[in-house]
């Protein structure tokens, strides 16, 4: 996990001065920027980038450094590392001692970082906020704790087990929203679902669902692409586009229902109705003599959903086959008559 900024300095570093401002930094200027804060004895607090200490430090979460005060750290913290071979600034656990310095490795990490001298840790994390909330991140005695489990690949066995668990857990729950019984009673007490277009904060709160991995950039409106999310009692359950292409672009051209998804423990209250249902009417609205979608030829949930909206098996199928997607995709359309 590395520092990247935004990053408050005190007014006495000069050179990077800026009260109550944001500053966002390379890596080595952060790096630089912290070093010179930590060693005036000011804490350092910084927006840390990346998944490298997931699921106990998280992308975008703020990360207060302090000094170490020329105190010897300790194996189990967190600190803030320049890795000697690179120069990069990473923000990773303490998990052994060596004759020659520490052993850094990131908790989410298959492979430590390697040994790392005293004179290249920075300091140590003492505070973790995420949307301005503190939040334990196996920081103190229980650091310990994780850096034993995080010597070899107990750490990673352990979350690919839970893992494996939600993925089971998850095919349990769709084959009991696929119960017409369920879908009655989920409907019944779902309550009312709003559709909206989607701001740049819905946005990236689907980005971050969808691609927790990747970290969220903003992008210039798109005019031909429209966004919807469905938002159950003020929290977003649902998302989807509708997409125009130009003539130009050959086989993808026309309009197009895309990337249409309900978050799992939502599905069967009649949210995908929804959200295809404003899409349609979109298309509509526009003149669209055609509506198309691309949906993978297993998914029978989802072609049962879409063929009730009226769309049906396209005669061009081939317009799939990219790369071999034809054995996993189907193109379904939605016609309208004159």
């Amino acid at each position: 996990m590395e520092g990247g900024g935004p990053a408050w300095s005190p007014p006495s570093v000069r050179g990077y001065e800026r009260l109550g401002g944001e500053l966002r930094l390379s890596n080595k200027g952060q790096l630089e920027l912290m070093s010179a804060v930590l060693e005036k004895g000011f804490p350092f607090r910084t927006t840390v980038r990346g998944h490298s200490m997931y699921p106990f430090i998280r992308d975008k979460d703020v990360a207060t450094i302090a000094p170490l005060w020329g105190r010897a750290p300790r194996i189990g913290a967190v600190t803030a590392v320049a890795l000697p071979d690179s120069g990069r600034l990473v923000i990773h656990r303490l998990v052994a001692a060596a004759q020659d310095g520490w052993l850094v490795k990131g908790d989410n990490c298959p492979c430590p970082d390697g040994l790392v001298p005293d004179s290249c840790v920075l300091g140590e994390v003492v505070k973790v906020e995420r949307r301005g909330r503190a939040v334990f991140a196996a920081l103190g005695r229980t650091g310990s704790f994780v850096a034993a489990l995080n010597r070899g690949q107990t750490l990673v066995c352990v979350r690919a087990f839970l893992a494996l668990l939600r993925r089971v857990a998850g095919r349990l729950l769709r084959v009991v929203q696929a119960s017409p019984l369920y879908r009655r009673l989920a409907r019944r007490v779902a309550g009312d679902v709003a559709i909206e277009i989607a701001d740049e904060a819905a946005l990236e709160e689907v980005h971050n669902r969808l691609n927790p991995w990747q970290p969220y950039r903003s992008a210039p409106p798109n005019p031909d692409v429209v966004n919807w999310v469905a938002r159950k009692g003020g929290t977003i359950v649902g998302f989807v586009q509708f997409v125009h292409r130009d003539i130009t672009e050959g086989r993808w051209r026309g309009d197009w229902l895309h990337a249409m998804y309900v978050w799992p423990a939502c599905r069967g209250m009649g949210v995908g109705d929804r959200l295809a249902e404003v899409v349609c009417e979109r298309a509509r609205a526009a003149g669209a003599k055609e509506l198309s979608l691309l949906v993978r030829r297993d998914n029978r949930a989802a072609i049962r959903l879409y063929e009730k909206h009226g769309f049906r098996a396209a005669e061009e199928s081939t317009r799939a086959s990219a790369a071999g997607a034809e054995d996993l995709y189907m193109v379904l359309s939605l016609k309208r008559d004159g």
